[in-house]
């Protein structure tokens, strides 16, 4: 089978995202497709292309460092700065490797194996941000909660790499590091911990064991989720300065409200300090806000804000719900 492509459908926004992504489509067209020489020169030529400039209103892609350098310092004054550095042996490079990691916050790793020549074995090294992100499961079939911090992967790649060439005469090493990161932050929360580093760490296993042996209690007050916040709920409630204004728990129907379903759950809580601002400002500006996707259950934060004199939010009540609809706000406004 052989198709006749249009060369504007290999630069449309469209094929770029499926090469990007490595899709079903992209495959079909490297199947199919690709009948032409030029045309397979050009599908090689754009699934390469991972080094992709990330200004506003740039489409700049390539396939070579030193050209995406280039790009980047002639375009956008954004200067990649580099340093040879030299080893005696491999164990020196590694020592100065896992210094370099710790004091600048980043992890290098190897995208693929070392290269032998009758002279020289070269290592090569990226920022482990650099690459493609691919979740191993579907949105729909996802059980648990993405990372706060998000993936590692950036989805193209950072300009810092090394190469080391280890000589097999002398065993010493030429190092080429190219130290400018681009497209991301360097955050802790991102880098591999070292083996090392990893045995002295705390362990969630560590807290509970310091937690049974000093017969320390948290805020879960059962094995069962809803019933250790009922059972908060009740504590709460029993306190001086009660801050519970509604509580509907799962499964229980509702007499005040008839908008409100058995399974739905709302949880609307109000500090006294919420109180004492709710009085003050509460006659002026009134927003709300929601966030999702914060915890395993399906549940919605919702925050009701006043405006103060400065122009800033002040939380004045948060209502915890699974649904986020007009039937709840009209529970959380009369409260």
């Amino acid at each position: 089978m052989t198709l006749d492509i249009p060369t504007q459908l290999f630069k449309s926004s469209v094929f770029i995202e499926a090469i990007n992504q490595r899709s079903t489509v992209y495959n079909l067209i490297l199947r199919f497709m690709a009948n032409t020489m030029e045309n397979k020169k050009m599908l090689k030529c754009l699934a390469t292309e991972n080094w992709k400039c990330q200004e506003e209103k740039y489409q700049f892609r390539c396939s070579l460092a030193k050209l995406f350098r280039k790009h980047l310092h002639e375009d956008h004054d954004f200067q990649c700065e580099m340093k040879i550095l030299n080893f005696n042996n491999f164990g020196e490079f590694e020592k100065w490797k896992s210094e370099e990691e710790n004091k600048c916050v980043v992890s290098f790793v190897s995208p693929r194996g070392r290269v032998e020549n009758e002279n020289e074995t070269t290592y090569y090294y990226i920022c482990n941000r650099s690459g493609l992100y691919t979740p191993k499961v579907d949105d729909f079939d996802r059980k648990r909660v993405l990372k706060s911090q998000g993936s590692v992967k950036i989805n193209f790649k950072c300009t810092s790499q090394i190469t080391a060439r280890e000589s097999k005469t002398n065993k010493t090493l030429n190092v080429v590091y190219w130290f400018t990161h681009y497209g991301h932050k360097k955050t802790p929360a991102h880098i591999r911990i070292d083996n090392s580093v990893r045995g002295a760490l705390i362990r969630k296993k560590d807290l509970n064991n310091i937690k049974q042996q000093f017969n320390i209690t948290g805020t879960k007050r059962h094995h069962h989720d809803h019933t250790s916040v009922s059972l908060l709920v009740d504590e709460l409630k029993s306190s001086v300065e009660n801050p519970i204004l509604y509580y509907k728990p799962i499964g229980k129907p509702c007499e005040q409200f008839a908008t409100i379903l058995p399974d739905d759950f709302i949880l609307v809580i109000q500090t006294e300090f919420q109180r004492n601002i709710f009085n003050n400002l509460g006659n002026d500006v009134i927003c709300i806000d929601s966030t999702h996707n914060t915890t395993q259950y399906d549940v919605k934060l919702i925050t009701v804000l006043c405006v103060d004199e400065w122009g800033e939010g002040i939380p004045i009540l948060w209502c915890i719900s699974n649904k986020e609809t007009t039937e709840v706000i009209e529970v959380i406004l009369p409260v």
